[in-house]
């Protein structure tokens, strides 16, 4: 009876896990709007630091924890639905996306012994880069890992902390000093411009929000705390309680929290982690409004179902993008459908093995399997299926170590990894050799650059004239000085750029978005590196404002030439956005910003990309049409200028 009425007291609780989920979706489906959605995993870490925090104190207290009993259910919780998701996405890329079984062991094991964090880590892509061509269906799954691995630890560190302090006020300081030591990690190790990966997935930099649930449990532990409070301390109560919840809505939208700005390292996801703290303790305090307030049908469905409805979430957006590519025109339409997919299956997973997780174990299975001939039809088919499923799932995952022989290097990240590291050493040979011409004025550096071409004639390549380039035009690109900053898209055709542009400075990699390039923009400036004459490829990863165009113009400063390529990216809903962003700004800053056209120019030729119609493919033309297009866009606009 307890039980019954503990779990009707927190019904609200489900309504916050709704939010949190709601908050990560929205995020992967669009990560711009959405910016801080991402931050919905916190809630969960302090709900889980919670729970099981006071679940182990009260059980210690009376004497009766028993490690056995809470690791078979922690098992029970966590392992069926996660075999399940990676026994299904293993059987659909065993089916459909074979170049995705390389390393898929690893990420198996990995997951299974709850460290493909740490895997991540030392193997796996930016979480925020969502266009690698074979981008991992798992990625999200770090989460797993980390609960896991505080569900083993922290019971034995808990109870030894009983036996040697007695006090929880002790306890509660120890977890106050994690806690601090793990942020205070998180913001030390933040550094711009450098990929936030290791932070984002880190054990040790996320065991704070972890730790600020486990102090909660500590200092508020739900059965001490009473219904019978004046009415001014219930009023008290209701505000808090309203506070923390329109502050934890607009971190999750306000743009700051972008997660590759310093901002949520620094400061940002240790404020929202003792935010949400302050909403759960509201939302279980007994005078509370809140936990009436957060339940309702739709908030206890999507709680009650919120550990599925996460793990299926990515591999349904990952699979259904890679199989509809040009969705730019349907910008409401695809999210909606996504998310009805993300609900269909993970329905099916909480009827077929959420409701049933306390039957995990091998001896029910094989129960259910010999009883196989007494069974109904849909019994029998529903046990074929699994039995299926689970074949696929060791056929895909004994042939994965394999794959590695089988599968060639995938030609994009190839690409790009070796323009990267040219880009590096090209880019010390110019500053080394002084070869900048760098007067301060894009207009003097053309024309300085024109009168070289004319007194110092050298070789050219003349497949470029193919191109629509006079040999008069090539003779001055190669003396002409630039700066460009660009995402994967630039990153990838890099070479292009370095043919027909060998004194231009290139620094593109994959997943910037415009917070980065700004930071990168303003270190080349500082440090006396930055061409008058400049060219920006961001956009791909996320749209940006006019507001952020302003301040880099006022960065870049009267005198130089900014020149911004715009995007080709079919399969996100901000192509548009960003594009007509870009227009806009170009009609009112015509003397000295130009917007490269490359839409409209590369949108007939659907052969120079790869699958993703963004990235273009680095064994074909793709790359020398885009530095050949945007090399002939700077000659002209500046030959126009200098009249």
């Amino acid at each position: 009876m307890k039980q019954k009425q503990s779990r009707r007291y927190f019904t609200g609780i489900d309504g916050l896990r709704a939010l949190a989920v709601i908050g990560v979706i929205l995020y992967h489906i669009n990560p711009n709007q959405f910016i801080g959605g991402y931050l919905g995993v916190l809630i969960f870490f302090v709900l889980s630091g919670y729970f099981i925090t006071g679940h182990i104190i009260k059980r210690v207290k009376l004497n009766q924890f028993s490690f056995k009993e809470f690791y078979i259910k922690r098992i029970k919780r966590i392992y069926p639905q996660l075999i399940s998701v990676l026994a299904l996405t293993s059987t659909y890329i065993l089916l459909f996306q074979r170049q995705l079984l390389h390393n898929l062991y690893q990420i198996v094991l990995t997951n299974l012994l709850g460290v493909y964090n740490f895997w991540q880590i030392l193997n796996g892509q930016s979480y925020f880069e969502r266009f690698a061509q074979d981008e991992s269906p798992f990625i999200h799954l770090w989460t797993l890992s980390i609960e896991w691995q505080y569900y083993l630890i922290w019971p034995i560190v808990l109870v030894i902390l009983f036996k040697l302090f007695k006090k929880i006020s002790y306890i509660a300081s120890f977890t106050v000093v994690i806690a601090s030591l793990s942020a205070g990690l998180m913001a030390f190790l933040y550094h711009p411009g450098i990929d936030t990966s290791r932070i984002y997935y880190g054990t040790d930099t996320r065991l704070f929000a972890l730790m600020i649930g486990s102090l909660l449990a500590m200092i508020w532990p739900s059965e001490k705390l009473s219904k019978n409070v004046s009415l001014s301390v219930k009023w008290l109560i209701n505000i808090f309680g309203t506070v923390a919840l329109v502050a934890l809505c607009w971190m999750s939208i306000w743009p700051e929290m972008n997660p590759q700005n310093g901002i949520p390292y620094l400061w940002g996801m240790l404020v929202f982690s003792l935010i949400s703290a302050v909403l759960v303790a509201i939302i279980i305090h007994p005078a509370s409004s809140f936990n009436r307030l957060l339940t309702n049908p739709i908030f206890s469905y999507l709680g009650s179902r919120s550990y599925g409805i996460y793990l299926y979430q990515f591999p349904v957006m990952i699979f259904f993008e890679t199989t509809f590519k040009n969705t730019v025109h349907h910008p409401r339409l695809v999210p909606v459908v996504e998310v009805l997919l993300i609900l269909l299956i993970s329905e099916v997973s909480y009827q077929l093995v959420e409701k049933h997780t306390h039957n995990f174990s091998l001896s029910y299975l094989k129960s259910r399997l010999s009883n196989f001939s007494q069974m109904k039809w849909y019994g029998q088919l529903k046990w074929s299926i699994f039995s299926a499923i689970i074949l696929a799932f060791i056929i895909s995952v004994g042939v994965s170590p394999f794959a590695k022989e089988q599968v060639n290097p995938n030609p994009l990240e190839q690409a790009v990894t070796d323009n990267v590291k040219e880009n590096k050493k090209h880019n010390a040979r110019i500053l080394a050799q002084n070869n900048r011409l760098n007067n301060g004025d894009a207009k003097n550096d053309y024309l300085v650059a024109k009168q070289q071409a004319e007194n110092k004639p050298v070789s050219i390549d003349s497949s470029y004239q193919e191109l629509g380039l006079t040999t008069s035009e090539l003779q001055q690109l190669n003396y002409l000085s630039a700066t460009a900053i660009g995402d994967s898209v630039m990153a990838g055709s890099s070479n292009g750029l370095r043919a027909i542009l060998p004194n231009m400075t290139i620094d593109a990699a994959i997943s910037r978005q415009m917070v980065e390039g700004y930071d990168i923009l303003k270190r080349y400036k500082e440090e006396g590196n930055l061409s008058p004459i400049i060219v920006m490829g961001l956009g791909t990863n996320g749209p940006f404002s006019l507001d952020d165009l302003n301040k880099v113009m006022e960065l870049v400063g009267k005198d130089s030439h900014l020149f911004w390529i715009n995007v080709h990216v079919p399969n996100r809903p901000w192509e548009t956005n960003v594009n007509q962003t870009l227009a806009e700004f170009a009609s009112t800053h015509s003397s000295n910003f130009t917007v490269i056209d490359w839409h409209d120019y590369s949108n007939t030729h659907p052969d120079w990309f790869i699958d993703d119609l963004t990235h273009l493919n680095p064994l074909g033309n793709g790359p020398k049409y885009y530095g050949s297009y945007i090399a002939k866009a700077i000659l002209q606009t500046m030959a126009n200028r200098k009249q």
